[in-house]
């Protein structure tokens, strides 16, 4: 009864935490009004108000990282601002490693971010708020 007891715990434990296990990444396409050197800025506030240490970032080529310590393990978010034609293009991914976590921890930190983004952007009209996630390929 013991070994049925664990496996099925083993089991349990597999499955809820099977979509967690992928990278999501989010993709948000910036009104035109901002400028790459703004959303870079805001995105990198966002990292440290969302809880997230800053790891490393380079405004020239628009990257940065974050990253907090999740139940053993470290949770990891890359952001990447580029500019698309004339709006400025931000592509976050996360992923924790060295853990398992739940489902729905890969998307409620890039919930959590892209809301202090918008927050520190000023942006209300939800229109604006185009965030698109979807598991990293």
């Amino acid at each position: 009864m013991k070994r049925f007891i664990v496996i099925f715990a083993v089991f349990f434990l597999v499955f809820i935490s099977a979509c967690s296990i992928s990278p999501r990444t989010s993709i948000w396409n910036s009104p035109q009004r901002f400028t790459k050197s703004q959303v870079f800025n805001a995105g990198l506030q966002a990292g440290m108000q969302s809880g997230m240490q800053n790891t490393a970032s380079d405004r020239e080529s628009g990257t940065m990282s974050f990253t907090k310590s999740i139940g053993g393990g470290q949770l990891i978010l890359n952001s990447l601002v580029t500019e698309k034609g004339k709006v400025v293009q931000v592509r976050t991914t996360v992923n924790v490693g060295g853990a398992v976590t739940l489902s729905g921890l890969h998307e409620s930190v890039i919930k959590k971010y892209n809301d202090q983004l918008f927050l520190n952007l000023g942006i209300t009209d939800p229109s604006e708020k185009n965030v698109n996630v979807e598991v990293a390929k």
